[in-house]
């Protein structure tokens, strides 16, 4: 699996769960704008 896909799948993943923590894992990544 590339990267980029388990990215994506990750992101989908997270917008299903609408997770505080998941948040948190995006900012760690630097997209705290989403």
């Amino acid at each position: 699996m590339s990267q980029e896909l388990t990215f994506k799948v990750w992101i989908s993943s997270m917008m299903e769960n609408g997770n505080r923590t998941n948040r948190l894992g995006f900012t760690a990544f630097g997209h705290d704008d989403y």
